[in-house]
């Protein structure tokens, strides 16, 4: 539910749900669904992606397929896919219709669908059909990006978008606007704010004391204005070193031990909250436990 409420950019449709919605269309058979959790070298992601899809006559049709971004491009979205193919195979249906409703930042999924479809999308009422059969979707393979340096030896004709500004228009707005370190600080601060405010989704602020106490430690590390409770860490800017550091803010402010490994399981504000609500919780049980066992009984004869 909560991946529904914050995934932007690799979301088919940005359909937001709640739980008990989703545990109804799940336990009424309405939708079928697979989670998705990532884990590598380099730690465990959690909870990043969701599948949901229905069997329509003899048809495969996708609901909801959605990703976090920072796994994007490490072929998770080719294995999410490549599942409905074998699913579609195993109930000896077809086609599989992948059907995309454009929002104003959700292109990155229809690049990926352009990318791996042999044919032309039909348009709809509300966006676009993508039609796929069963072996089309079992047989994709991954491939990585190419580095760098090969990408700069291809066609000098060929120029990608992108929103950078080129080094000569910034050094003259600097020269001709900003008159002092104070305001070149401010123009990068109001830059990095744009940018944020692209990449994650509708500001949701801090509910209660627990997570405004989490907001104020990401806003401190992180050089952000705001936080908000379906704010993903790593969408934010944050990194392995900035999550040492967050880590350590936590178990001074709570007196918890809490593992970097738990921002890596946990990477948005409400669901830390509640890892950390859940802790303190079994620490205070553990301790009454204790407390119990330790007290001086009379000896007596049953």
């Amino acid at each position: 539910a909560q991946l529904t409420q914050r995934t932007n950019q690799f979301n088919l449709s940005t359909i937001r749900r709640k739980e008990r919605e989703i545990e109804e269309l799940l336990n009424t058979r309405e939708l079928e669904g697979k989670s998705i959790r990532v884990k590598d070298r380099f730690g465990n992601y959690g909870l990043v992606g969701i599948l949901l899809y229905r069997t329509q006559s003899t048809k495969l049709i996708v609901d909801t397929l959605l990703l976090s971004c920072r796994v994007l491009g490490r072929g998770v979205e080719y294995e999410m896919v490549k599942y409905l193919g074998q699913v579609a195979q195993e109930k000896n249906l077809s086609p599989i219709e992948i059907p995309y409703y454009p929002t104003a930042k959700n292109q990155p999924v229809k690049d990926f669908l352009e990318k791996i479809a042999k044919k032309q999308s039909q348009p709809t009422e509300k966006g676009e059909l993508f039609e796929f059969a069963s072996e089309e979707l079992v047989n994709l393979s991954f491939t990585a990006k190419e580095p760098e340096a090969s990408r700069t030896q291809k066609s000098p004709n060929l120029v990608e978008k992108t929103s950078f500004v080129a080094p000569c228009e910034l050094l003259r707005e600097i020269g001709t606007k900003l008159r002092n370190p104070e305001e070149i600080w401010h123009d990068i601060a109001e830059r990095q704010q744009n940018i944020r405010s692209e990449k994650i989704g509708e500001y949701v602020p801090p509910r209660n004391q627990l997570e405004e106490q989490l907001a104020l430690i990401w806003q401190e590390v992180l050089k952000v204005d705001r936080v908000g409770i379906y704010d993903n860490f790593f969408e934010l800017g944050g990194n392995s070193l900035l999550a040492t550091q967050v880590i350590s803010r936590i178990r001074e402010s709570f007196q918890l031990e809490v593992s970097v490994q738990a921002l890596f399981s946990w990477s948005t504000l409400t669901e830390l909250a509640e890892y950390i609500n859940n802790l303190t919780w079994t620490f205070k049980q553990t301790q009454s436990e204790t407390e119990t066992n330790n007290e001086d009984y009379e000896e007596g004869e049953l």
